[in-house]
C-alpha cells in the first residue's frame, strides 16, 4: 500500500511543488537578468554543481529507497504470518523463535532506515551550503561593482533580495529528490508484481473463445430484511 501511495504523492502534491518551483526559478532568473546580467550569469554558475549533486543524490538514494521498501515487506510478512498462525506458534512454543526472527528483520530494516536518513543528512544541506555559496559570491562581485562605481548599493540590495527567492524552491527540489526516487522504487516494484506471469495458462491447442452474447434475466425476485417488507 505504501508503494501505490508514493507514486500518488509523487503524482499529485509533488509534481505540484516541482511545477511550481521552476516557475519560480524561471521567473526569478528573468528578473534578475533584466536588472543585471553579469550578476545574474555570475549566480546561475551554481546551478551546474546544485544538478550534478542532485543527480547524484538521486541515484544514490533510489536503490537504497528499493532495497529499505522490500525490507519493509518481509519484516510486514513476518508479522502477517505471527499474527496468522498465533495459535500455532504456540502450541509448538517457538514463541521465542518468531520474537528472535521479528527482531532480526526489524534491525535490518533499520539498518537500511539509518543509511536513508544519513544520505538525506549529507545531501540536503550540501545543496543549501552550495546555493549559499554562490549568495556569498554575488555579494562580494556585486560589492566590487558598486565600489567602482558600476552598480548603485540599491541595485545590489534588490539583486540580492530577488536571488534570495531561488532559495526556497532549489531546497524544495531537494527534498522532492528522495521522494521522486522513493516513487521510481515503488514503481519497480509494483510493476514486478505487473510483470509476474501467472500460474494458470492456456493450454497450447487451447480454442479462442467466442464472443458470447446472452442476458441475465429476474424473475419474480425480490429481497427484504422482514417477509413483509420487500426492499427490492
Amino acid at each position: 500500500m505504501q508503494d501505490v501511495e508514493r507514486i500518488r504523492f509523487l503524482t499529485g502534491r509533488a509534481t505540484l511543488n516541482i511545477a511550481g518551483a521552476i516557475v519560480l526559478i524561471l521567473s526569478t532568473a528573468v528578473v534578475l537578468f533584466t536588472m543585471n546580467p553579469r550578476l545574474a550569469l555570475l549566480s546561475m554558475a551554481m546551478v551546474p554543481f546544485l544538478a550534478q549533486r542532485g543527480l547524484a543524490f538521486g541515484r544514490a538514494f533510489r536503490p537504497l529507497s528499493l532495497t529499505l521498501q522490500n525490507q519493509l515487506a518481509v519484516l510486514t510478512t513476518v508479522i502477517e504470518q505471527n499474527l496468522r498462525g498465533a495459535r500455532v506458534v504456540k502450541a509448538f512454543a517457538q514463541e521465542d523463535a518468531e520474537i528472535a526472527a521479528f527482531d532480526r528483520e526489524n534491525r535490518q530494516w533499520f539498518a537500511y532506515a539509518a543509511e536513508t536518513v544519513r544520505l538525506r543528512a549529507a545531501n540536503i544541506p550540501l545543496m543549501d551550503l552550495i546555493a549559499n555559496i554562490g549568495t556569498v559570491v554575488i555579494i562580494w562581485y556585486g560589492g566590487r561593482l558598486v565600489i567602482t562605481g558600476q552598480l548603485t548599493l540599491g541595485e545590489l540590495v534588490a539583486f540580492t533580495t530577488y536571488l534570495a527567492q531561488l532559495v526556497p524552491p532549489v531546497r524544495r527540489m531537494g527534498m522532492i529528490i528522495p521522494v521522486f526516487a522513493m516513487a521510481l522504487a515503488a514503481g519497480e516494484r509494483i510493476f514486478e508484481i505487473l510483470d509476474t506471469p501467472p500460474d494458470v495458462a492456456d493450454r497450447p491447442d487451447a480454442q479462442p473463445l467466442p464472443p458470447i452474447r446472452g442476458a441475465v434475466r429476474f424473475d419474480h425476485v425480490s429481497f427484504g430484511y422482514l417477509t413483509k417488507h420487500r426492499v427490492l
